[in-house]
């Protein structure tokens, strides 16, 4: 039997994947186990998934030496570290004024800003450990292109014998928005876009301006239903047939709106989310059409961060070229360690295509083990837990 590990290290949410030729075996997110949301990788001073790694092996009985290949989720060398810093610093300064991204950098309320703190001295020492370990530990290591491996986690799990794939997320090595052709388990590249057109950056920065910061963008996404579009607002992103704009200098102007955590929630404020949001969805439909032009496939896999945003899902499966969408579940960079292990195997000489039924890859509670964790405290231990809950869920 051949086995793979996947892993994502570099940006946020690391984690480690385990396949044979066959199946998904195990999936495991570090902060399942160190109890630290979204928690960091080395270039926001982090670490790499090691408990995550030895969890996988552990859980299912086997050794380093059991391991044929570790795919790594990030291809990126100093150089283009220094190129994505850069990337960082001059995106500021175009869609925020300067007091509000020095704010943004000491607060570190801003996952660019963090990647700007930690990124030299974290790859420098850190990664390099981490990767001179992993070389030790296991027989081959092999890094792929983020966006590849966030592709391949949605397509290959689909079920799709053929379809378009979409990767939106804030960055990777060099672009934050790709478009593929998925046919015959193999990926071929349609068009990527350049760090300044990221959807996933400008829906975070949108998100600070309204109080909400890092991984909080999903209560723009929530608060957009308590809004209205707002014309004013609509210069961020420009709608293009199959295409979009992002104008940085647009989102400066938004700045006037800014709202700290501790202050209420305006009108104005609802408004520019629901702005955002709308603005979003017909951005990710426009990419749908162009990969429907591109390969005429009616079927569509999204993976990325912007992937999680299920207003635009919603709208893409409604155009009438689209007759399915398949949406990886850790369309975050979670899932990118289960990428990486699809194309490690495909290094080997494997096709892998097994469809995703569901996520319980993780690791599980048996009674015994969760009883002592509730020693003084009030409880029931119910036969049938599942109705029990739903039937909660439905009267709150």
């Amino acid at each position: 039997m051949v086995y793979v590990l996947g892993i994502n290290e570099v940006l946020h949410d690391t984690a480690c994947a385990l396949l044979d030729e066959n199946r998904v075996i195990a999936l495991m997110e570090e902060e399942r186990l160190t109890r630290v949301k979204q928690r960091p990788g080395f270039l926001l001073g982090g670490s790499g998934p090691t408990m995550s790694i030895d969890w996988c092996l552990k859980s299912h009985g086997l050794k380093d030496s059991d391991i044929d290949a570790v795919g790594v989720s990030f291809d990126v060398n100093f150089p283009q570290v220094l190129k994505m810093l850069f990337d960082t610093v001059w995106q500021s300064l175009l869609k925020t004024p300067l007091t509000l991204t020095v704010k943004n950098w000491f607060t570190e309320e801003d996952v660019g800003m963090e990647l700007l703190n930690a990124a030299i001295p974290s790859y420098l020492f850190g990664r390099r450990r981490f990767l001179e370990e992993l070389r030790r530990r296991f027989k081959r290591v092999f890094f792929f292109n983020h966006h590849l491996c966030h592709a391949a986690s949605s397509f290959h799990v689909s079920g799709f014998d053929e379809a378009g794939v979409i990767v939106v997320g804030g960055l990777s090595e060099d672009t934050p928005t790709t478009l593929w052709h998925a046919r015959d388990s193999r990926l071929g590249l349609i068009r990527k876009y350049p760090p300044s057109q990221s959807l996933g950056k400008l829906y975070r920065t949108v998100s600070g301006i309204l109080g909400f910061f890092n991984f909080e963008v999903g209560k723009t996404m929530g608060l957009s239903a308590y809004g209205e579009y707002d014309p004013r607002f609509e210069e961020m992103l420009e709608i293009l047939d199959g295409d979009y704009r992002v104008h940085l200098l647009a989102v400066r102007k938004l700045a006037r709106y800014v709202r700290r955590k501790n202050e209420p929630i305006e009108q104005v404020h609802k408004n520019i989310a629901a702005t955002l949001q709308r603005l979003l969805e017909r951005a990710g439909c426009e990419l749908a059409r162009a990969v429907y032009n591109e390969t005429g496939c009616r079927k569509v896999c999204l993976a990325g961060g912007v992937a999680l945003n299920c207003p635009m899902n919603s709208e893409i499966l409604k155009l009438p070229f689209v007759d399915d969408i398949f949406i990886q579940p850790g369309a975050m960079d979670m899932g990118s360690s289960l990428g990486a292990a699809v194309l490690a195997l495909e290094r080997l000489g494997f096709d892998f295509e097994q469809e995703m039924r569901h996520c319980f890859y993780g690791n599980e509670f048996d009674n015994e083990s969760i009883e002592p964790a509730l020693q003084g405290l009030v409880y029931r231990k119910l036969d049938d837990v599942v109705s029990v809950a739903a039937s909660a869920l439905a009267r709150s």
